[in-house]
């Protein structure tokens, strides 16, 4: 490969093999703007065309090293998938021209005229041309400075970077691409851009604090960092960071200060969200009546938890919990005494990922909480999120109910001894209830001779035997609490119960002038069941029948 010229004009790239023809090019190109470079091997421009950025390449239509086929395999570069062809053909030559236009950016020229079609072609790719030299012009001189200023590099990887350079004698800025985009300045205007006009976008209260750095950095000789804002072209600011270096004469005068720039405006959105988010964040968790706190947990040597640090709390986790001061400290250093049970819990949180709940008693103030252990992080992580409830009221409410109960209970047993009590307190007038009735039992023959006074005998005869049994059941409340009742079951039939229950509630049938209508099983139906029982289902039910039936 050899250069033609030097300098910064555009690259353009001529493959030739043959050295008569790649003079006459050559020769053609020295009367343009353009910067020659010459390859004589396919292969190798290949690889210059990447390399030197070229901004055309001028090659043979048809031969080892042109044609097509070499346009293809430029083409497949993504460096040169829009870098402009120019074919040259010779006249009458086979030249496919639809294969060669199909590779986009291509035009063909004639070498018998070639002495007057170069140059205006060139001319007809000037835009494209112009703006791959721009970038590449640019590009270059960045790659140079952050070469030679290897901390700079420290901005790549935030966005879009541009790179400017203030000459400090002309008072005027130099900026690529990139930059004069930042700036909202077109490419042709951005080469020499007076310093009050870049002042004139950069934030007023941003700068004074900038000019300061820049002062600083250059009477220090030092690398200047800057994040300010600049005005956009629709009114608005872009952030951007930007790091300066100083370049001085042979006297020590700064005469030059190159500078790249990022973009940061995506950043500082991102981080002013994140800050709103964590401002809203800690002020939730700041006005919580839950009391909150963040702990690093401390393994032994033994792989065992064993302590906690305390990396964030709320006010009401330093009230509720009596701890003061608690961030930055060890739980063994303001509660010595804690129980080991504490560290099982996080060590098993820390394990499962699973949240952990225990209610615990805080003696000082006597309050109750229920904690809330949490994991922060993934599997390994050993940092823990602690809630505190206040569950006092909860606690005190079950403390009430349970005193109730017990109130409950002992009420319902005093109950029980009274009517024991009472039960057998009744015993003793039914004893001599029982010894009066024997005694007036009537006779066969007085059975004959007064019906009524044998029948009002027998009536007061039933109804003491179903007092007993009923005093009986008082005797047994105990036993009814606890469901075991004692039945006295015998072989009956239903119509002396329905005899018994009509005698029982005879007075209140005829006060309120009913009658009872029922009608008989033939033969009686037996039942196996206790008599004085089945006589009181009955009576009941006759007896609610009478009161609420209208006569």
């Amino acid at each position: 490969m050899t250069r033609h010229a030097n300098g910064v004009q555009p690259t353009v790239l001529v493959v030739e093999d043959d050295p008569s023809r790649l003079a006459e090019v050559l020769g053609l190109l020295e009367s343009t703007d353009f910067y020659a470079l010459a390859c004589t091997d396919g292969n190798a421009a290949l690889v210059v065309a990447v390399e030197e950025r070229v901004a055309a390449v001028i090659l043979r239509s048809s031969g080892v090293i042109g044609g097509v086929a070499l346009g293809r395999r430029l083409r497949a570069l993504s460096a040169l998938k829009n870098v402009p062809l120019l074919f040259l053909t010779d006249t009458n030559a086979d030249f496919d021209v639809g294969a060669a236009y199909a590779l986009g950016r291509v035009d063909h020229l004639e070498r018998a005229h070639l002495q007057y079609t170069l140059a205006p072609r060139l001319a007809r790719l000037a835009v494209h041309v112009q703006a791959n030299v721009d970038q590449h012009k640019w590009s270059n001189r960045l790659d140079r400075s952050l070469g030679e200023y290897g901390d700079a590099t420290g901005l790549l990887g935030f966005g879009d970077i541009g790179l400017a350079v203030f000459d400090l004698r002309t008072k005027t800025v130099a900026c690529d691409p990139v930059m004069a985009r930042m700036y909202g300045l077109d490419i042709d205007q951005a080469q020499a851009v007076p310093a009050e006009t870049i002042r004139g976008l950069v934030h007023p209260d941003d700068y004074e604090r900038t000019k300061a750095i820049y002062d600083r950095a250059s009477a220090e000789n030092r690398i200047a960092e800057i994040d300010n804002r600049l005005r956009t072209p629709e009114g608005g600011w872009r952030h951007v960071l930007a790091r300066s270096w100083f370049e001085y004469d042979t006297h020590g005068a700064p005469v030059r200060m190159p500078y790249v720039t990022v973009d940061a405006t995506l950043l500082r959105s991102t981080e002013n969200a994140y800050r709103q988010t964590e401002q809203r964040y800690r002020k939730l968790i700041e006005s919580m009546q839950d009391g909150f706190a963040i702990v690093d947990l401390i393994e032994a040597d033994d792989g065992h938890i064993d302590d906690y640090r305390f990396v964030e709390t709320n006010p009401a986790f330093e009230q509720q919990s009596g701890l003061e001061n608690p961030v930055g400290r060890r739980i063994r250093e303001l509660l010595p005494d804690i129980k080991a049970t504490w560290f099982e819990q996080f060590e098993q949180v820390a394990r499962n990922g699973r949240m952990s709940r225990r209610s615990t008693i805080n003696p000082t103030h006597n309050r109750w909480f229920d904690v809330s252990v949490t994991r922060i992080g993934e599997l390994g992580s050993l940092q823990m999120a602690l809630l505190l409830h206040d569950v006092t009221a909860r606690k005190n409410n079950e403390h009430d109910f349970e005193r109730f109960a017990a109130k409950l209970v002992e009420a319902d047993r005093r109950k029980t001894d009274f009517l024991a009590t009472l039960s057998h307190e009744l015993r003793n007038p039914l004893a001599s209830i029982r010894n009066g009735l024997e005694l007036l039992q009537p006779t066969e023959h007085d059975a004959k001779e007064d019906n009524a006074h044998s029948g009002t005998w027998a009536m007061m005869n039933r109804q003491l035997d179903q007092t007993v049994h009923l005093i009986d059941d008082l005797l047994d409340i105990a036993r009814i609490s606890r469901d075991q009742i004692t039945l006295r079951r015998e072989r009956i039939v239903f119509n002396t119960v329905l005899d018994d229950a009509l005698e029982s509630v005879r007075p209140l049938l005829d006060t309120h002038n009913h009658g009872v209508d029922f009608e008989l099983c033939d033969p009686p139906l037996p039942l196996d069941a206790d008599p004085t029982r089945m006589t009181q289902i009955v009576t009941n039910l006759i007896d609610n029948a009478a009161k609420y039936t209208d006569g």
